[in-house]
């Protein structure tokens, strides 16, 4: 009888610092155990093969966001989380894409999908973070992170403060 492995995390867009048992990237940056060169829109897997999805600071650098997004959901049994720029977070010319928390909520209550998002500001724009003093009641959100619930028994449902 043939026994199926089912692996506990994807790190989708691995990079430099890969922390998944499976490690994507478009590039291959050095000698990393269970690497496979793919494109995060398309991902080379089954449905359901993981039962983890993680991806930091990925979505806002690729063509096709929301295929990333479903490929993402798709290969994963229990949760999705990743991590994204606000798109108040100042412009990067790396970027094709700035969201915000009001376009991910609504793609995701579109998608039928249980969701939490959490802000902060883990790297305000230069204006910010030099007049500070200027504006002390002002919270930019600059880093957003979105966790998806594929199960009904999984995750806080809401109960995410932020």
């Amino acid at each position: 009888m043939w026994m199926i492995e089912l692996w506990e995390v994807l790190d989708v867009g691995s990079g430099k610092n890969p922390r998944g048992h499976v490690n994507i990237d478009i590039k291959f940056y050095k000698k990393t155990k269970n690497f496979v060169k793919a494109n995060a829109s398309y991902l080379p897997f089954r449905t359901n093969s993981f039962r983890y999805v993680i991806s930091n600071q990925v979505i806002e650098h690729v063509d096709k966001p929301i295929k990333m997004l479903k490929e993402m959901v798709r290969v994963c049994i229990e949760t999705v989380t990743f991590q994204c720029p606000h798109r108040l977070a100042g412009r990067n010319p790396a970027h094709k894409n700035y969201f915000s928390i009001t376009w991910f909520h609504s793609l995701l209550e579109k998608l039928g999908l249980s969701h939490d998002i959490a802000y902060g500001a883990y790297s305000a724009p230069f204006f910010f973070r030099r007049f500070r003093f200027l504006f002390p009641f002002v919270h930019v959100p600059t880093g957003l992170t979105i966790i998806i619930y594929k199960r009904a028994d999984v995750g806080l449902k809401g109960k995410l403060k932020c």
